[in-house]
């Protein structure tokens, strides 16, 4: 069950949308600002280490990174970064690899699982690729490696295009509902597609960070492909402070030209399964987007009505918003300041939600450019804008 309820709130100033809307006599409704202030503090980069929340909370995560899974004299690529147990399905658990390969085609991909306690299983694994791929060379995929039904947990996997396993990547088998049982369970969490192009926008960053936690998130997985200096030190605060957990991310194919920006299908679904019985919902958005709660004051409040008022018997396992753009191009709101952004003398930070507080008037259709919010152990397969596969 899907539950349309909500708007999500993207502001967009790139690509063709920006260039498309320009001089257009779209209608626009306007949203009053409330004041607030951002302050940045510097920090020394150091170790990926979460601490204890405010809250006394605390969310590990492994560390993850990518491996190149056959021999580099090869005419491909076969890259894989995560593994995890999955057993949802009693009568036919897998091991699930995260992995980007070749769209079309391509060799055979074997799994050897290790145990502790009984000889290595090799098996076939069967691939399945990721919906979102725009038909280029390569694509975020699922490499999914059976086990028998008695199987406990592999301690590794070797995958490889060989079943000789030459130049195989080894990658460490998380089983989330069971490594996770003595953690504290979060109610939501967020997860950003990789950060690249150095991205360096501190001031909105920390503003898409706060928003989020005054509505309710606990905590944040990030990918970093690049950033820059500024939001390297403020990345470095949410680090010591065990709100965010960040994931080294060097993928060796060509992002636009090869696979889709930064393999960004990749990074959602491991987020997926790495949040999966440790967060009961999770939130999937880009730094210039907002899911704005009407007549609710947190996520929680809003997620637990939705599912009060579902229909049948069956519990959601997501929740789509609808998207209205906020343009950059368009006019600033000084209602809150009274004056520009970032001029002197009193150079206002430059805050998202203060200044653009004009959208298009009529909100695009549920799944076109909308959001959504998932039970992740509900959830087989996400996208961008909906989730494609649920458990059944």
């Amino acid at each position: 069950m899907i539950v349309h309820q909500q708007n999500v709130a993207d502001l967009s100033n790139n690509g063709l949308l920006g260039e498309t809307m320009k001089g257009s006599k779209s209608k626009s409704a306007s949203v009053k600002p409330t004041k607030s202030f951002v302050n940045q503090r510097e920090y020394s980069l150091h170790t990926i280490k979460n601490s204890k929340t405010s809250h006394g909370k605390t969310w590990n995560t492994h560390v993850d990174h990518w491996q190149r899974a056959n021999l580099v004299s090869a005419p491909y690529k076969l890259m894989v970064y995560s593994a995890y147990l999955d057993k949802r399905n009693p009568q036919a658990p897998s091991v699930v690899v995260i992995g980007a390969a070749l769209t079309r085609g391509g060799p055979k991909v074997y799994c050897k699982l290790q145990f502790s306690h009984k000889k290595p299983i090799l098996v076939v694994a069967y691939k399945r690729i990721i919906n979102e791929h725009w038909n280029l060379k390569y694509s975020a995929c699922f490499f999914y490696c059976a086990l028998n039904k008695d199987d406990s947990k592999p301690l590794n996997v070797s995958v490889a295009d060989n079943s000789q396993f030459k130049a195989a990547a080894i990658l460490t088998v998380y089983d989330n509902k069971e490594d996770n049982n003595t953690l504290p369970h979060g109610r939501i969490a967020l997860c950003v597609k990789p950060l690249h192009y150095s991205y360096d926008r501190a001031t909105w960053f920390i503003e898409f960070l706060e928003l989020h936690r005054l509505l309710g998130v606990e905590h944040f997985f990030l990918y970093n492909h690049s950033m820059g200096h500024a939001v390297e030190q403020a990345v470095m605060v949410y680090l010591q402070q065990g709100v965010v957990s960040l994931l080294p991310w060097k993928l060796e194919i060509q992002s636009q030209k090869e696979i889709r920006t930064e393999g960004l299908f990749a990074a959602l679904n491991d987020c997926l399964y790495r949040s999966m019985f440790l967060f009961k919902y999770v939130l999937m958005l880009d730094f210039d987007e907002f899911i704005i709660p009407t007549g609710n004051v947190t996520y929680d409040k809003l997620l637990t009505d939705l599912t009060k008022i579902r229909r049948g018997t069956y519990q959601p396992s997501s929740f789509v918003f609808q998207n209205a753009f906020f343009y950059l191009y368009w006019d600033n709101d000084t209602t809150a300041y009274n004056e520009e952004p970032e001029t002197p003398p009193g150079n206002i930070p430059y805050l998202l939600t203060q200044y653009k507080t004009r959208r298009v008037k009529n909100p695009m259709k549920h799944g076109s450019r909308s959001k959504f919010v998932v039970v992740p152990e509900r959830a087989l397969e996400v996208g961008n804008h909906v989730v494609w596969r649920v458990v059944p």
